[in-house]
């Protein structure tokens, strides 16, 4: 996975393209929008608190909680997906104290396989290539490692938190913290083939790429070869886990452009993993991140204004540990993006500011996303809310 990409002047954590791209869309479409860390975003056309909409790490609310930790649940998801007519490789899951069975379950299905976490973020954290009973119990092992950071809210940006919590964990005999021994692991055939990712809004199948397998990144856009049938899997892979408005699909296939031959679902994603889109082309990110704000203002009950190019208003920063001299760095870090960006009020005591801001929506969503992340001053928001001029005029 790449650790950052090339945004409106400026490098992204790779972590963020989620929230930076529905914020980025929420922008064009002139809505106010209330933005906190770790990539939830609320916006709408209210002058009050903007909440039409919501999402967390582009993830709608239209996908409730309880269906994004069934997503994370890997053998239950399978389940769901094979119930619902689609086929997945061959797998089952283990825990640590049956270590033993899965290398005899790999032997049965046959070598090559992928063991992978049975819970935690999607796309799932895997260990590929396994081919012998020894590489299996070092792969449980591998994947059994916990780091503190991963029980501690906010502390880790790479897990979302919103669904599966690891709070528990053991010290095995060289002193490492690992998983308890009821957790669970995938242990799954691993298949040759072409490996096309598929994000689905709703019932479209909006944008297609074929990934790099060892990378996991898009190298092509495939969505207008895509046959017909390998949307419609990635569709029922989706519709399959109730509850889940959106989704990101892997499917593995002989050849994604044929109607024959067999095609398997490999991995169902709650989250849209935008960032392993637009390595396959910059324009992609735009193109679902649209696709999401439009899905989810449909189920709101309203209708989108047509996108602007630029955008002009009042932004709000609340939280800030120095607020006189993050007054002082955003106007300079506002010029190398490209963004025009005036203070207007400094409110040391509560550690807040208000900014006009003027700029394309992908310049202001950026400057916004790296502000609460830590990663545009040194400091960092609390919150970002930003109204349109239509809404202070």
């Amino acid at each position: 996975m790449t650790e950052a990409i090339g945004v409106a002047g400026s490098q992204m954590p790779a972590h963020l393209f989620d929230g930076y791209h529905v914020h980025r869309a929420a922008l064009a479409h002139g809505l106010n929008v209330l933005a906190l860390p770790r990539q939830v975003l609320l916006a709408g056309r209210q002058r009050a608190v903007p909440s039409e909409v919501s999402f967390a790490h582009g993830v709608p609310e239209s996908s409730t909680v309880a269906a994004v930790t069934f997503a994370q649940d890997r053998r239950l998801r399978r389940a769901m997906v094979e119930r619902a007519g689609v086929a997945v490789p061959k797998g089952a899951t283990f825990s640590w104290r049956t270590v033993r069975s899965a290398s005899t379950f790999a032997e049965e299905i046959g070598y090559p396989v992928v063991v992978k976490e049975g819970q935690g973020e999607n796309p799932s954290r895997a260990i590929r290539g396994v081919r012998s009973a020894q590489g299996v119990a070092s792969a449980f092992h591998e994947l059994r490692l916990t780091r503190p950071e991963d029980r501690s809210p906010g502390s880790n940006p790479l897990i979302a938190g919103y669904a599966a919590t690891r709070l528990g964990f053991d010290i095995d005999d060289e002193g490492n913290e690992v998983a308890p021994l009821r957790t669970r692991f995938l242990v799954e055939k691993q298949v040759p083939g072409q490996v096309v990712r598929t994000l689905v809004c709703g019932d479209d199948a909006v944008v297609s790429v074929l990934l790099d397998d060892s990378t996991g990144l898009g190298v092509l856009d495939v969505t207008q070869q895509c046959h017909p049938r390998i949307r419609e899997i990635a569709v029922a892979a989706t519709q399959a886990t109730p509850g889940l408005a959106l989704g990101t699909v892997d499917i593995v296939s002989d050849d994604y452009r044929s109607d024959g031959g067999e095609a398997l679902v490999t991995e169902v994603s709650e989250r849209p993993r935008l960032e392993t889109y637009v390595t396959a082309g910059e324009l992609l990110g735009e193109i679902a991140s649209d696709a999401i704000i439009r899905l989810q203002a449909r189920l709101a009950g309203f209708d989108l204004s047509s996108t602007r190019t630029h955008v002009s208003g009042i932004a709000l920063v609340e939280g800030l540990r120095d607020a006189e001299a993050t007054a002082e760095e955003l106007p300079v870090r506002a010029d190398a993006l490209g963004l025009s960006v005036q203070v207007v009020d400094i409110d040391d005591v509560l550690g807040n500011l208000r900014l006009s801001m003027s700029g394309t929506p992908s310049t202001i969503a950026a400057y916004g996303e790296l502000l609460l992340s830590g990663d545009l001053t040194t400091d960092r928001a609390s919150s970002i809310e930003f109204k349109s001029e239509d809404e202070n005029e």
